[in-house]
């Protein structure tokens, strides 16, 4: 059994459709051959040179959602290629949950973390469109894609989902454990340094255009003007934690921002107020205990890797995410060298609390 494209854009369009009613959202669900999107209204307008970047786009991902203008893309051409029904079934449920994420995610507010951290992963100039997969949202989607596929077709296909099984499982660990070993401060170092690289703040400030089209932009900005100066430098922690709307803020934003290794390079322990001192124990307290885990949870995929790379069966499944996986042994590094910086300024932070108690 084979699908054909009409199937296909109607098992997409039931997905979706479902998907999206339970969070009571709406978005312009666009199951569309390469030939089809190029003829759209998406592309009618486009110059010939986003035209052919638009293709070569639809030649290399299984889909895509666009906030300016609510569409959700399925390239049904991809699907199509596959040979296998259960494959086929699989990954276009896998692209239509991850496409529906990004959808939902478009809801996340400012101030909450997911919102935040996806706004800084884009400011890092030096990353973007290279580490893509690697950006929190991505994450996010990737890992909500695979356990609602699974979910589908252990509901709809299940003789399909067993042939399948060691497959959907080990995606699904592995997305796993790269969703918890995301580094929220070394995500804002790497901003920081594109946006210093440009010399300005302009690289948090949107364009006008830009602003017009999404007020959350605005927002974002907002944000990091709670932390930073205008040249760049962060402000005092008791300048930080008295302005109005620190409060409104996700307290792992606080932490990230804090537990970074851009802030805590400008930090002068002397000069801090009890207040100041309480909100940084607890920032270091929260990220070096999840350091911890998360260099457990990185030899974890570690050993999945291996397993990948040693059965050729599965590499040539999994030959797709093999880059990523050959990348863990340096972020385990990276880990490392930063759990220590944090550990160590923790440590002097609990030191100054018995200095100020023997001194009271």
């Amino acid at each position: 059994m084979d699908l054909s494209l009409r199937d296909i854009k109607s098992i997409a369009h039931n997905i979706l459709d479902e998907e999206l009613s339970s969070h009571d959202l709406k978005a312009n669900i666009m199951p569309y051959t390469f030939v089809e999107y190029s003829g759209s209204r998406t592309l009618r307008k486009r110059t010939i040179f986003e035209k052919i970047s638009k293709w070569i786009k639809g030649h290399s991902v299984g889909g895509f959602y666009k906030a300016s203008t609510n569409d959700i893309v399925i390239f049904i051409d991809r699907i199509k290629k596959i040979k296998k029904f259960d494959k086929q079934i699989f990954k276009l449920a896998f692209i239509c949950y991850h496409e529906a994420r990004h959808r939902e995610q478009a809801e996340f507010s400012p101030h909450s973390y997911e919102g935040f951290m996806d706004f800084t992963d884009r400011l890092d100039i030096f990353d973007y469109g290279l580490a893509h997969d690697s950006f929190s949202l991505e994450i996010g989607a990737n890992l909500y894609g695979a356990r609602k596929a699974k979910e589908y077709m252990l509901k709809k296909y299940p003789q399909e989902y067993e042939s399948q099984k060691e497959y959907i499982t080990l995606l699904e660990q592995i997305y796993y454990y790269q969703y918890l070993t995301y580094d929220a401060p070394v995500r804002i170092d790497a901003a920081l340094a594109s946006i210093k690289l440009m010399n300005s703040i302009s690289k948090i400030k949107a364009t006008k255009k830009e602003v017009k089209k999404n007020t959350k932009i605005k927002q974002y900005e907002a944000i990091y003007a709670i932390f930073l100066n205008e040249d760049l430098t962060f402000k005092s922690i008791d300048e930080i934690i008295n302005n109005k709307d620190f409060i409104k803020l996700d307290k792992k934003i606080i932490y990230a921002m804090f537990s970074s290794k851009s802030f805590l390079s400008t930090l002068d322990l002397d000069a801090l107020s009890q207040n100041g001192l309480q909100i940084l124990h607890e920032s270091l307290a929260y990220t070096c205990s999840l350091d911890a885990k998360q260099i457990e949870w990185q030899k974890e995929l570690q050993k999945i890797k291996m397993s990948i790379l040693g059965n050729k069966h599965l590499k040539d499944k999994f030959d797709f995410i093999i880059k990523d996986l050959t990348n863990i042994s340096f972020s385990t590094f990276s880990k490392s060298s930063n759990t220590n910086m944090r550990k160590n300024y923790l440590n002097m932070v609990e030191q100054k609390f018995q200095d100020n108690y023997k001194t009271m």
